[in-house]
Protein backbone atom coordinates (compact mmCIF):
# COMPACT_ATOMS: atom_id res chain seq x y z
CA UNK A 1 0.00 0.00 0.00
CA UNK A 2 1.31 3.43 -0.92
CA UNK A 3 1.26 6.79 0.80
CA UNK A 4 -1.58 9.31 0.74
CA UNK A 5 -0.90 12.87 1.83
CA UNK A 6 -1.43 16.55 1.07
CA UNK A 7 0.52 19.72 1.70
CA UNK A 8 0.81 23.33 0.66
CA UNK A 9 3.99 24.87 -0.78
CA UNK A 10 4.20 28.67 -0.64
CA UNK A 11 6.55 30.71 -2.83
CA UNK A 12 7.80 32.86 0.04
CA UNK A 13 10.30 32.64 2.88
CA UNK A 14 8.56 35.23 5.08
CA UNK A 15 7.23 32.94 7.81
CA UNK A 16 5.62 35.76 9.79
CA UNK A 17 3.71 36.94 6.72
CA UNK A 18 2.73 33.33 5.93
CA UNK A 19 1.39 32.84 9.46
CA UNK A 20 -0.67 36.03 9.19
CA UNK A 21 -1.95 34.94 5.76
CA UNK A 22 -2.98 31.55 7.13
CA UNK A 23 -4.82 33.23 10.03
CA UNK A 24 -6.69 35.43 7.54
CA UNK A 25 -7.37 32.49 5.22
CA UNK A 26 -8.66 30.33 8.05
CA UNK A 27 -10.92 33.17 9.16
CA UNK A 28 -12.40 33.28 5.65
CA UNK A 29 -12.98 29.50 5.92
CA UNK A 30 -14.92 29.88 9.17
CA UNK A 31 -12.18 29.26 11.75
CA UNK A 32 -10.71 31.34 14.53
CA UNK A 33 -7.40 30.89 16.30
CA UNK A 34 -7.74 28.99 19.54
CA UNK A 35 -7.14 30.98 22.72
CA UNK A 36 -4.92 28.03 23.69
CA UNK A 37 -2.91 28.42 20.50
CA UNK A 38 0.44 28.26 22.27
CA UNK A 39 -0.11 25.06 24.22
CA UNK A 40 -0.95 21.45 23.47
CA UNK A 41 -4.60 20.63 23.94
CA UNK A 42 -6.87 17.65 23.55
CA UNK A 43 -9.61 19.58 21.79
CA UNK A 44 -8.20 21.56 18.87
CA UNK A 45 -10.10 20.63 15.70
CA UNK A 46 -7.46 21.91 13.26
CA UNK A 47 -3.72 22.43 13.54
CA UNK A 48 -1.42 23.98 10.93
CA UNK A 49 2.36 23.52 11.00
CA UNK A 50 4.62 25.90 9.07
CA UNK A 51 8.08 24.41 8.53
CA UNK A 52 11.28 26.37 7.98
CA UNK A 53 11.65 27.76 4.43
CA UNK A 54 14.19 26.51 1.92
CA UNK A 55 15.25 27.85 -1.50
CA UNK A 56 12.35 30.26 -1.78
CA UNK A 57 9.59 27.86 -0.64
CA UNK A 58 7.87 27.28 2.68
CA UNK A 59 6.01 23.99 3.32
CA UNK A 60 2.73 24.03 5.24
CA UNK A 61 1.00 20.98 6.72
CA UNK A 62 -2.65 21.32 7.65
CA UNK A 63 -4.58 18.80 9.71
CA UNK A 64 -7.78 19.62 7.83
CA UNK A 65 -6.71 19.01 4.22
CA UNK A 66 -5.46 15.41 4.25
CA UNK A 67 -8.90 13.82 3.97
CA UNK A 68 -10.80 16.55 2.13
CA UNK A 69 -9.67 17.79 -1.34
CA UNK A 70 -12.25 20.59 -1.13
CA UNK A 71 -10.54 21.94 2.00
CA UNK A 72 -7.18 21.73 0.20
CA UNK A 73 -8.52 23.76 -2.73
CA UNK A 74 -10.14 26.31 -0.41
CA UNK A 75 -6.91 26.76 1.54
CA UNK A 76 -4.83 27.18 -1.62
CA UNK A 77 -7.12 29.89 -2.89
CA UNK A 78 -7.42 31.71 0.43
CA UNK A 79 -3.72 31.70 1.32
CA UNK A 80 -2.56 32.79 -2.15
CA UNK A 81 -4.94 35.75 -1.90
CA UNK A 82 -3.97 36.69 1.65
CA UNK A 83 -0.22 36.31 1.03
CA UNK A 84 -0.30 37.71 -2.51
CA UNK A 85 2.20 35.04 -3.54
CA UNK A 86 1.85 31.86 -5.60
CA UNK A 87 0.78 28.70 -3.80
CA UNK A 88 1.02 25.09 -4.95
CA UNK A 89 -1.01 22.31 -3.37
CA UNK A 90 0.22 18.72 -3.57
CA UNK A 91 -2.20 15.80 -3.28
CA UNK A 92 -1.07 12.17 -3.51
CA UNK A 93 -3.40 9.17 -3.39
CA UNK A 94 -1.85 5.82 -2.45
CA UNK A 95 1.39 6.80 -4.24
CA UNK A 96 -0.48 6.18 -7.53
CA UNK A 97 -1.77 9.59 -8.52
CA UNK A 98 -0.32 13.07 -8.09
CA UNK A 99 -2.21 16.34 -8.40
CA UNK A 100 -0.48 19.72 -8.45
CA UNK A 101 -2.68 22.81 -8.29
CA UNK A 102 -1.30 26.31 -8.81
CA UNK A 103 -2.99 29.31 -7.19
CA UNK A 104 -2.43 33.04 -7.43
CA UNK A 105 -4.34 35.96 -5.92
CA UNK A 106 -7.14 33.65 -4.83
CA UNK A 107 -7.59 32.03 -8.24
CA UNK A 108 -6.89 28.47 -9.42
CA UNK A 109 -4.43 29.01 -12.27
CA UNK A 110 -3.71 25.43 -13.32
CA UNK A 111 -4.17 21.78 -12.35
CA UNK A 112 -1.78 18.98 -13.31
CA UNK A 113 -2.97 15.38 -12.86
CA UNK A 114 -0.62 12.50 -13.54
CA UNK A 115 -3.50 10.00 -13.59
CA UNK A 116 -6.91 11.60 -14.22
CA UNK A 117 -9.81 9.32 -13.38
CA UNK A 118 -7.68 6.76 -11.54
CA UNK A 119 -10.43 6.16 -8.98
CA UNK A 120 -12.86 5.34 -11.81
CA UNK A 121 -10.52 2.80 -13.38
CA UNK A 122 -9.09 4.96 -16.16
CA UNK A 123 -5.82 3.84 -17.75
CA UNK A 124 -2.66 5.63 -16.64
CA UNK A 125 -1.51 8.07 -19.35
CA UNK A 126 2.00 7.77 -20.75
CA UNK A 127 2.53 11.53 -20.84
CA UNK A 128 1.35 14.44 -18.71
CA UNK A 129 0.53 17.68 -20.56
CA UNK A 130 1.89 20.87 -19.02
CA UNK A 131 1.20 24.53 -19.68
CA UNK A 132 4.57 26.14 -19.08
CA UNK A 133 3.34 29.72 -19.30
CA UNK A 134 1.07 29.27 -16.27
CA UNK A 135 3.94 28.00 -14.13
CA UNK A 136 6.67 30.34 -15.34
CA UNK A 137 6.65 32.52 -12.21
CA UNK A 138 7.46 29.57 -9.91
CA UNK A 139 9.83 27.56 -12.11
CA UNK A 140 13.59 27.96 -12.03
CA UNK A 141 14.94 30.21 -14.81
CA UNK A 142 15.54 28.40 -18.07
CA UNK A 143 13.28 25.40 -17.41
CA UNK A 144 11.70 24.16 -20.65
CA UNK A 145 8.30 22.60 -21.19
CA UNK A 146 10.04 19.33 -22.08
CA UNK A 147 11.97 19.29 -18.80
CA UNK A 148 8.77 20.03 -16.87
CA UNK A 149 6.88 17.24 -18.62
CA UNK A 150 9.78 14.78 -18.18
CA UNK A 151 9.72 15.30 -14.42
CA UNK A 152 6.06 14.28 -14.37
CA UNK A 153 6.21 11.45 -16.90
CA UNK A 154 5.29 8.08 -15.36
CA UNK A 155 8.15 5.58 -15.53
CA UNK A 156 7.43 2.01 -14.45
CA UNK A 157 7.54 1.13 -11.61
CA UNK A 158 6.20 4.60 -10.83
CA UNK A 159 5.32 6.25 -7.54
CA UNK A 160 3.99 9.77 -7.16
CA UNK A 161 6.88 10.60 -4.84
CA UNK A 162 9.27 10.10 -7.78
CA UNK A 163 7.72 12.98 -9.69
CA UNK A 164 7.86 15.20 -6.60
CA UNK A 165 11.58 14.41 -6.28
CA UNK A 166 12.18 15.15 -9.99
CA UNK A 167 10.36 18.46 -9.61
CA UNK A 168 12.74 19.54 -6.84
CA UNK A 169 15.46 21.08 -9.05
CA UNK A 170 12.85 22.46 -11.46
CA UNK A 171 10.79 24.31 -8.86
CA UNK A 172 13.44 24.63 -6.16
CA UNK A 173 11.48 23.08 -3.30
CA UNK A 174 12.75 20.46 -0.88
CA UNK A 175 11.53 17.07 -2.25
CA UNK A 176 11.40 15.52 1.22
CA UNK A 177 9.29 18.37 2.60
CA UNK A 178 6.99 18.14 -0.42
CA UNK A 179 6.57 14.35 -0.05
CA UNK A 180 4.76 14.28 3.27
CA UNK A 181 1.62 15.51 5.00
CA UNK A 182 0.44 16.46 8.46
CA UNK A 183 0.03 12.84 9.52
CA UNK A 184 3.68 12.19 8.57
CA UNK A 185 4.96 14.67 11.13
CA UNK A 186 6.54 12.89 14.05
CA UNK A 187 5.94 13.73 17.70
CA UNK A 188 7.63 16.83 18.98
CA UNK A 189 7.96 20.24 17.40
CA UNK A 190 11.09 21.37 15.62
CA UNK A 191 12.37 24.61 17.14
CA UNK A 192 11.99 26.24 13.73
CA UNK A 193 8.33 25.23 13.29
CA UNK A 194 5.48 27.67 13.64
CA UNK A 195 2.35 25.91 14.94
CA UNK A 196 -1.10 27.48 14.66
CA UNK A 197 -4.25 25.97 16.15
CA UNK A 198 -7.78 26.82 15.08
CA UNK A 199 -11.35 25.97 15.96
CA UNK A 200 -14.59 26.52 14.05
CA UNK A 201 -16.41 29.67 15.09
CA UNK A 202 -19.85 28.08 14.82
CA UNK A 203 -18.81 25.19 17.08
CA UNK A 204 -17.94 27.53 19.91
CA UNK A 205 -21.58 28.47 20.42
CA UNK A 206 -23.84 26.25 22.45
CA UNK A 207 -27.60 26.49 22.39
CA UNK A 208 -29.60 28.66 24.76
CA UNK A 209 -29.22 27.86 28.44
CA UNK A 210 -26.40 25.85 29.92
CA UNK A 211 -23.20 25.17 27.94
CA UNK A 212 -22.50 21.51 27.13
CA UNK A 213 -20.40 19.38 29.45
CA UNK A 214 -19.43 15.74 29.91
CA UNK A 215 -19.19 13.77 33.15
CA UNK A 216 -19.84 10.40 34.75
CA UNK A 217 -16.81 8.89 32.99
CA UNK A 218 -16.10 5.19 33.15
CA UNK A 219 -15.00 2.25 31.05
CA UNK A 220 -12.84 -0.84 31.02
CA UNK A 221 -10.24 -1.26 33.72
CA UNK A 222 -8.76 -0.58 36.15
CA UNK A 223 -6.08 -2.25 33.99
CA UNK A 224 -5.69 -3.94 30.61
CA UNK A 225 -2.98 -6.41 29.63
CA UNK A 226 -1.40 -6.55 26.18
CA UNK A 227 1.55 -8.06 24.30
CA UNK A 228 4.14 -6.17 22.25
CA UNK A 229 3.38 -6.26 18.55
CA UNK A 230 -0.33 -6.98 18.95
CA UNK A 231 -3.43 -4.83 18.72
CA UNK A 232 -5.86 -4.59 21.60
CA UNK A 233 -8.83 -2.44 22.50
CA UNK A 234 -10.83 -1.01 25.37
CA UNK A 235 -13.86 1.19 25.92
CA UNK A 236 -14.23 4.54 27.65
CA UNK A 237 -17.60 6.11 28.42
CA UNK A 238 -18.90 9.55 29.33
CA UNK A 239 -22.34 11.13 29.56
CA UNK A 240 -23.70 14.52 28.59
CA UNK A 241 -24.56 16.26 31.84
CA UNK A 242 -25.51 19.81 30.85
CA UNK A 243 -26.70 21.78 27.81
CA UNK A 244 -27.40 20.75 24.25
CA UNK A 245 -24.83 21.47 21.54
CA UNK A 246 -22.94 19.81 18.71
CA UNK A 247 -19.32 18.88 18.09
CA UNK A 248 -16.91 16.98 20.32
CA UNK A 249 -13.44 15.51 20.31
CA UNK A 250 -12.18 12.25 21.75
CA UNK A 251 -8.51 12.28 22.70
CA UNK A 252 -6.10 9.56 23.80
CA UNK A 253 -3.10 10.77 25.79
CA UNK A 254 -1.01 10.13 28.89
CA UNK A 255 2.33 8.54 29.79
CA UNK A 256 1.76 5.38 27.73
CA UNK A 257 1.50 7.57 24.61
CA UNK A 258 4.34 9.90 25.58
CA UNK A 259 6.75 6.99 26.23
CA UNK A 260 5.88 5.25 22.99
CA UNK A 261 4.49 2.13 24.61
CA UNK A 262 1.45 2.20 22.31
CA UNK A 263 0.22 3.68 19.05
CA UNK A 264 -3.40 4.64 18.52
CA UNK A 265 -4.89 2.78 15.54
CA UNK A 266 -8.57 3.66 15.79
CA UNK A 267 -11.09 5.78 17.69
CA UNK A 268 -14.73 4.83 17.16
CA UNK A 269 -17.57 6.77 18.75
CA UNK A 270 -20.99 5.33 19.56
CA UNK A 271 -23.83 7.44 20.96
CA UNK A 272 -26.85 6.39 22.94
CA UNK A 273 -27.99 2.85 23.70
CA UNK A 274 -25.03 0.48 23.10
CA UNK A 275 -27.42 -2.16 21.78
CA UNK A 276 -28.17 0.06 18.76
CA UNK A 277 -24.86 -0.93 17.19
CA UNK A 278 -24.20 2.39 15.45
CA UNK A 279 -20.80 4.05 15.45
CA UNK A 280 -18.64 6.70 13.81
CA UNK A 281 -14.98 6.26 12.91
CA UNK A 282 -12.90 9.35 13.59
CA UNK A 283 -10.07 10.67 11.43
CA UNK A 284 -7.02 10.57 13.68
CA UNK A 285 -4.57 13.42 14.11
CA UNK A 286 -1.53 13.65 16.33
CA UNK A 287 -0.50 16.83 18.10
CA UNK A 288 3.12 17.35 17.10
CA UNK A 289 3.97 18.98 20.43
CA UNK A 290 2.44 16.52 22.89
CA UNK A 291 1.74 13.30 21.01
CA UNK A 292 -1.96 13.54 21.92
CA UNK A 293 -4.05 11.63 19.37
CA UNK A 294 -7.44 13.16 18.67
CA UNK A 295 -10.53 12.39 16.62
CA UNK A 296 -12.88 15.33 16.10
CA UNK A 297 -16.58 14.79 15.39
CA UNK A 298 -17.56 18.33 14.42
CA UNK A 299 -21.21 17.80 13.50
CA UNK A 300 -22.15 15.17 16.10
CA UNK A 301 -25.09 16.30 18.26
CA UNK A 302 -24.66 16.45 22.02
CA UNK A 303 -28.07 15.95 23.65
CA UNK A 304 -29.05 17.77 26.83
CA UNK A 305 -27.93 15.75 29.82
CA UNK A 306 -28.26 15.35 33.57
CA UNK A 307 -25.92 15.20 36.53
CA UNK A 308 -26.24 11.44 37.03
CA UNK A 309 -28.40 8.35 36.62
CA UNK A 310 -30.45 9.21 39.69
CA UNK A 311 -31.78 12.29 37.91
CA UNK A 312 -32.83 10.17 34.93
CA UNK A 313 -34.80 7.73 37.06
CA UNK A 314 -36.26 10.43 39.30
CA UNK A 315 -38.19 12.01 36.43
CA UNK A 316 -39.09 8.81 34.55
CA UNK A 317 -42.45 7.05 34.67
CA UNK A 318 -40.83 3.65 35.21
CA UNK A 319 -37.46 1.91 35.35
CA UNK A 320 -37.28 1.22 31.62
CA UNK A 321 -37.97 4.85 30.78
CA UNK A 322 -35.33 5.97 33.27
CA UNK A 323 -32.76 3.64 31.72
CA UNK A 324 -33.54 4.86 28.21
CA UNK A 325 -33.24 8.47 29.34
CA UNK A 326 -29.84 7.77 30.88
CA UNK A 327 -28.55 5.82 27.87
CA UNK A 328 -29.62 8.65 25.55
CA UNK A 329 -26.85 10.78 27.09
CA UNK A 330 -24.18 8.08 26.71
CA UNK A 331 -21.03 8.48 24.57
CA UNK A 332 -18.82 5.41 24.14
CA UNK A 333 -15.32 5.58 22.65
CA UNK A 334 -13.86 2.33 21.40
CA UNK A 335 -10.09 2.73 21.42
CA UNK A 336 -7.84 0.37 19.44
CA UNK A 337 -4.15 0.48 20.29
CA UNK A 338 -1.06 -1.37 19.08
CA UNK A 339 1.50 -2.31 21.74
CA UNK A 340 5.01 -1.19 20.77
CA UNK A 341 7.12 -1.61 23.92
CA UNK A 342 6.89 -3.40 27.26
CA UNK A 343 6.04 -1.49 30.40
CA UNK A 344 3.29 -0.42 32.76
CA UNK A 345 1.83 3.04 32.28
CA UNK A 346 -1.40 4.99 32.35
CA UNK A 347 -3.46 5.92 29.30
CA UNK A 348 -6.18 8.57 29.39
CA UNK A 349 -9.22 9.16 27.20
CA UNK A 350 -10.80 12.60 27.14
CA UNK A 351 -14.27 13.66 25.99
CA UNK A 352 -14.41 17.36 25.10
CA UNK A 353 -17.40 19.43 23.90
CA UNK A 354 -16.07 21.87 21.34
CA UNK A 355 -18.43 24.58 22.58
CA UNK A 356 -17.09 24.42 26.15
CA UNK A 357 -13.55 23.11 25.90
CA UNK A 358 -12.04 24.21 29.19
CA UNK A 359 -14.89 23.56 31.63
CA UNK A 360 -16.90 20.86 29.86
CA UNK A 361 -14.35 18.08 29.44
CA UNK A 362 -13.96 14.87 31.40
CA UNK A 363 -11.63 11.89 31.15
CA UNK A 364 -11.18 8.23 32.08
CA UNK A 365 -7.86 6.57 32.93
CA UNK A 366 -6.67 2.99 33.11
CA UNK A 367 -3.36 1.19 33.52
CA UNK A 368 -1.77 -0.69 30.61
CA UNK A 369 0.42 -3.67 31.41
CA UNK A 370 2.37 -4.53 28.29
CA UNK A 371 4.68 -7.56 28.17
CA UNK A 372 7.04 -8.97 25.56
CA UNK A 373 5.82 -12.06 23.67
CA UNK A 374 6.86 -15.38 25.20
Amino acid sequence: MGASFANLQLASENVAAIADAIRLAMSELGFEESPNAGVATIAIPREVVIRAPSHGWTPVYDQGIEHDPAELDALGRAVSRALNRPAVTILVDDSDALELALYGNGQALDLIQTWPGHLEGADRPTTVPVRLSRWRDVLRPGVTAEQFADALRPVSPWRAEQSIEHLGPILGWDPDAASMGYRSLGPGVDARDTVLRFRRRDLERSGPGRPPAFGNAGGDGPSVEATVGRAFSFVAIAHSKAGESHGLSVAVFGPAIERGLVDVARIRLAIGNPMAGRGLDGVLSRDVASGVVTAVFESTPIPPGMEGPAAAFATATDGDAGLEAWLATRFEAGIELVARAAGTERVDVGFVPLANVDEGQTSWSLSLRISNPR
